[in-house]
């Protein structure tokens, strides 16, 4: 897979099909932080980088672990993605089953044709923000 982050994809498991944005690639590092996936991006002597993908918190605990709220670091192996879906609260994706196989992934989405109203390219993410922490 050529996939990068942002990209809207099509993940087929099971029989099923779902629409999930990757949020990390092979070789880079992704966490999650009160629900909420993050890839550190760098930092020097007095600050941090990273890329928060705000995907919102989940008010159903009862259906998601507490142990996918709150995750340090890893590193994604090769042919591992990290989606998130844009259901935030009620989504499952990585943060509940962990990095996603690549041969799981059949195309990335380009346009929205439902509801006809919303016709057309896929914008990008908002969901997705670079902030920075001075140490």
């Amino acid at each position: 897979s050529d996939q990068k982050q942002e990209d809207e994809i099509m993940v087929s498991t099971k029989g099923k099909q779902f629409l999930k944005r990757v949020v990390a690639v092979p070789g880079e590092k992704v966490g999650v932080k009160r629900s909420s996936p993050f890839v550190p991006l760098g930092e020097d002597d007095s600050q941090k980088r990273y890329r928060f993908d705000v995907v919102g918190p989940y008010i159903r605990p009862e259906i998601f672990p507490e142990s996918s709220w709150d995750r340090p670091p890893t590193v994604l192996e090769k042919n591992e993605y990290f989606v998130a879906g844009d259901n935030g609260y009620r989504s499952v994706d990585s943060r509940v089953w962990g990095p996603l196989q690549g041969k799981y992934i059949v195309g990335t989405a380009q346009w929205i044709v439902w509801p006809i109203k919303d016709f057309g390219p896929i914008p990008s993410s908002k969901e997705i923000s670079e902030i920075t922490i001075t140490k």
